[in-house]
């Protein structure tokens, strides 16, 4: 049996070994805080990115809040100038209808016709009340009814009543139906 001469003592071989070890601790711990450092780096870069791109839509967010108010300024003015055509429109039609009702009682207005009442609903019916001199413009009277019968504007025309005074005078009540 061979035996070889180990010139190195065992000290030296116990130091080689914890050299060896340290050698390897020191690999792994730069190796691991290396890795650490990286995976910082990372994680802090992504932080910074994700922070700006939420400041980024967030002053796209304050940007497109300015922009709905100011719309909102536009919609209520729009609206309130809508409304106000609206009544422009309704108030022509009135003046319209009104015209046509003054006309009639234009046309109604006779020589001898003293007119003391006039109503005029909401639906545009008349109620006309008068008094005719004599039987000459009670006459003229009833044809400008019948006119405005005939123009077919008005579905019911009444007399509820006409009478006659001691003096020739006539009381006439009309009433024109829409």
């Amino acid at each position: 049996m061979k035996q070889g001469v180990n010139l190195i003592n065992r000290e030296a071989k116990k130091t080689l070994s914890l050299l060896k070890i340290r050698k390897s601790v020191k690999k792994a711990v730069f190796g691991t805080v290396g890795f650490f450092l990286v995976f910082s780096i990372l994680i802090l870069s992504t932080f910074f990115l994700v922070s700006q791109n939420y400041k980024s839509n967030q002053e796209k967010i304050d940007a497109l809040k300015g922009e709905i108010k100011a719309m909102e300024k536009n919609e209520s003015y729009a609206t309130i100038i809508a409304n106000r055509v609206k009544g422009i429109r309704s108030i022509l039609q009135e003046r319209e209808s009104y015209l046509e009702v003054m006309d009639e009682i234009g046309a109604l207005s006779v020589p001898g016709f003293e007119l003391e009442s006039l109503e005029v609903s909401n639906k545009g019916d008349l109620k006309i009340s008068g008094v005719c001199d004599n039987r000459e413009s009670l006459v003229a009277f009833d044809n400008e009814v019948e006119k405005i019968e005939d123009r077919g504007k008005y579905q019911q025309i009444v007399y509820p009543a006409v009478a006659r005074f001691q003096a020739g005078k006539y009381r006439v009540s009309l009433e024109l139906k829409l």
